[in-house]
């Protein structure tokens, strides 16, 4: 007879949680040493030097200790995006809907039982899985919500599996023995289901967050050993959003290569396009997710997906302005100048962009650089406009050179706090600077009617 993890999983919490008199018994005694501590008379002799000792004790623990923990609760939260918090249940309240979650259970295990005058009925079993696993969820218990949670998903074949698996994907990240690879698994498997059912908004969110997973929120770099599992991912979103064939920056791909949306035509590939909103924002926010990364080849292929999507949609001119001068910052911090300049003098052709700052800008950089001036690539570099873009494309700006590539941070071991402490003195000196030049800005308002 084989046990499945989710009968051990069960045999364990009725073993510990759903015997009514050990919870009883239990909650008695916290009940009692909650009035004792309140209102027992006080030993001043005794409770000081108990309390003494125990401020003693938690002081001895090494710092490092108490900083790997902390860090390690907030890495989980950050990730699965949930404060933790624990329920508002009683002991009896808790027992009483874990049983009910256990009847609901074994009503679909019967539902997929076959006999003499009756067939599997997977639609009443994935129902019943389903209210099991939402009493769970009140119950805070994620691991059984999430193994019900892909029970009810694999017996399903639609867009409700789809929210499932992304469901059970947060939850992989909270449950011991599971973690980001199974998160990034059943966040592919939904983005599979949502393709299908021709959804290909939600598709490329749930294989954008199948790569966000490996990404370490406190350095934003993707975690050791998984890089090319991160890239792929995010990469494959970008093309969900916009096919290859469309994409003008396809070739600067770092792992994806053509696929078979090469043998579509124009007009087939371009009823595959997101047009929903927030296409364009989300892959910049890949693209970012790129340059954090050091990934600067993966890093333009999002930027030309999301300029291929900024020029189909003619009210997004600030973000497209934007999107344009992303473009040449990261082929120069290649190292291109010769393919900047050709970006540049395409980019020229929309009329409206010749008039923007983001233009000047641009301009300013690729001539600096092709003339091999530094004074001229410093004074671009305090441009004003600096001041509109994310910090992650400004200091690669600051990184650029007039010879080779942009320069490579380096990374040492210091406490990321204090990383981040030298890059707000850093943009603090590079404003004063430029506020003492007149090159603050602020009385330009152009920035004001930017409708993204």
């Amino acid at each position: 007879i084989t046990t499945t993890p989710y009968e051990l999983v069960c045999h364990h919490l009725h073993r510990d949680y759903l015997n009514p008199e050990t919870m009883s018994s239990n909650y008695k005694n916290n009940l009692d040493s909650t009035r004792a501590a309140l209102f027992a008379p006080s030993n001043p002799s005794g409770k000081q030097q108990a309390t003494k000792a125990k401020s003693a004790t938690v002081r001895s623990a090494p710092a490092a200790v108490r900083d790997q923990a902390t860090t390690s609760s907030a890495v989980r939260t950050q990730r699965s995006g949930k404060s933790n918090f624990r329920t508002s249940l009683s002991p009896e309240q808790k027992v009483a809907k874990m049983n009910e979650a256990e009847g609901f259970r074994k009503q679909a295990k019967k539902a997929m039982s076959s006999g003499l005058f009756s067939s599997p009925d997977p639609v009443s079993a994935s129902t019943y899985y389903k209210k099991a696993a939402d009493l769970y969820k009140v119950c805070q218990e994620p691991k059984l919500e999430m193994l019900l949670r892909i029970s009810t998903a694999e017996l399903i074949n639609d867009r409700l599996a789809a929210v499932e698996y992304k469901r059970a994907a947060d939850l992989a990240i909270e449950v011991e023995g599971y973690g980001v690879e199974k998160a990034a698994h059943y966040n592919l498997n939904a983005a599979q289901l949502f393709l299908e059912s021709g959804d290909n908004a939600k598709a490329a969110e749930a294989t954008t967050k199948a790569g966000l997973v490996y990404i370490d929120p406190t350095t934003n770099n993707a975690l050791t050993g998984y890089e090319t599992e991160c890239v792929t991912n995010l990469e494959k979103a970008v093309n969900l959003y916009v096919p290859f064939c469309l994409n003008p920056r396809a070739s600067s791909a770092s792992i994806l290569e053509a696929g078979d949306d090469d043998a579509l035509n124009q007009d087939a590939a371009e009823h595959l396009v997101v047009t929903s909103a927030y296409g364009g924002k989300n892959l910049t926010q890949i693209m970012f997710h790129f340059i954090l990364m050091g990934e600067m080849g993966s890093a333009l292929y999002a930027a030309g997906a999301a300029t291929f999507l900024y020029e189909k949609d003619s009210i997004s001119t600030i973000s497209l302005h934007r999107s344009y001068l992303a473009e040449t910052v990261l082929l120069l911090a290649q190292g291109d100048a010769v393919a900047a300049n050709e970006a540049m003098m395409r980019h020229f052709q929309k009329t409206s962009y010749l008039r923007s700052r983001e233009c000047e800008l641009e301009e300013n950089l690729v001539r600096a650089i092709q003339s091999c001036d530094e004074e001229a690539l410093t004074k671009a570099q305090m441009s004003p406009v600096l001041n509109n873009l994310e910090r992650c494309l400004i200091d690669l700006v600051l990184r650029l050179r007039v010879i080779g590539t942009a320069k490579k941070i380096e990374r040492d071991n210091r406490d990321h706090e204090e990383d981040e402490a030298d890059a707000e003195a850093t943009f603090q000196e590079m404003g004063d600077l430029m506020a003492e030049m007149g090159l603050d800005g602020d009385n330009d308002d152009e920035d004001d009617f930017d409708l993204t």
